[in-house]
């Protein structure tokens, strides 16, 4: 949170997270030319704004992981020269690890890692309905489209 953007970045060179919370409250809210620049978050009631200082000024970086043993294991694998390949299931990792090679990988090991559960939480609602096939549960109770 407090690791500044590097500085080639288009619109916050330099800026860390915790330096675009403080700029989004201020009177001149956010840096000139990034997206939303000069508005300003205002809090109502605006007792809260304390809050969201003390918040703030004390932030601790949080893994996504957490190194959890439950959860949605991450679906990437690595190779031996440390390739990533991202897909639903091993044997379309290990296609896409022969196209890149040319070859089978020497080795092929899962991420251990899985996401955070409040991530998992979300996809709860896929995982007992049906996804990915079109069921009719999933029309019923999770009729949103991303098209």
């Amino acid at each position: 949170m407090r690791k500044p953007a590097p500085a080639t970045h288009p619109y916050f060179p330099g800026k860390s997270i915790q330096d675009l919370c403080l700029a989004a409250v201020a009177p001149a809210g956010l840096p000139a030319g990034a997206p939303g620049s000069g508005e300003a978050v205002r809090f109502v009631p605006g007792e809260w704004i304390s809050t969201y200082y003390n918040w703030i000024n004390n932030i601790q970086d949080w893994c996504i992981s957490r190194q959890l043993w439950w959860g949605h294991q991450i679906p990437a694998w690595y190779d031996e020269e440390g390739n990533v390949y991202v897909a639903r299931n091993e044997a379309d990792a290990r296609g896409a690890a022969r196209a890149k090679l040319g070859r089978a990988p020497a080795s092929f090991t899962r991420d251990e890692d899985v996401l955070d559960t409040w991530f998992s939480s979300a996809l709860w609602c896929h995982s007992t309905l049906g996804w990915p096939d079109d069921t009719k549960e999933l029309a019923t109770f999770l009729p949103s489209s991303c098209s």
